[in-house]
């Protein structure tokens, strides 16, 4: 059995008990999580989360681009124009983390002629210290004229080998 059909039956597992399906579109918790989708990540299993408890955004290194300041942009305008409270943002940056290669000038290159993609936009989620770039996305959102001024926002650390989670702001 391929990868993909073992996703769909693993779903008709999940969906036979299915039982939550009236909840709401805003989450529990005001909160908007971005993390890497590094597959030893699981935000829900190491923050204690549930589903409609928040929403993620995961993507390469966790790092905060264009496309995810925008996305946050969005949710915050949408949480408000449903009367729901403010987002706070969490920023979860992780130890062991694959983007550390993007600094790399001949893995660049090479990742860059294989995925098609731009190496200055390989270059720009490359970080070697996660501690480091997680304060810095952190300090991006705060800073960011689209967020209101009041927005909190922290940086974290996931530590994948003991899977501690340390604030960095």
């Amino acid at each position: 059995m391929g990868d993909l059909q073992q996703l769909i039956d693993n779903n008709a597992g999940f969906a036979a008990n299915f039982d939550q399906g009236d909840l709401p579109m805003a989450p529990r918790m005001s909160t908007v999580i971005v993390t890497c989708l590094d597959a030893r990540m699981d935000p829900y299993r190491f923050l204690g989360l549930q589903m409609g408890d928040a929403f993620v955004i995961r993507c390469l290194g966790g790092r905060v681009t264009d496309a995810v300041m925008e996305q946050i942009a969005i949710l915050q305008g949408m949480v408000t124009g449903i009367g729901a409270d403010p987002l706070a943002v969490a920023v979860i940056h992780h130890t062991d983390c694959g983007v550390r290669m993007f600094g790399n000038p001949e893995f660049r290159e090479t990742l860059s002629e294989t995925s098609g993609a731009a190496g200055d936009a390989i270059e720009s989620l490359a970080t070697e210290d996660p501690r480091r770039s997680a304060a810095e996305d952190a300090a991006r959102i705060r800073s960011a004229l689209s967020l209101p001024d009041h927005l909190e926002v922290a940086g974290y650390v996931y530590d994948v080998t003991s899977g501690r989670l340390e604030e960095v702001t």
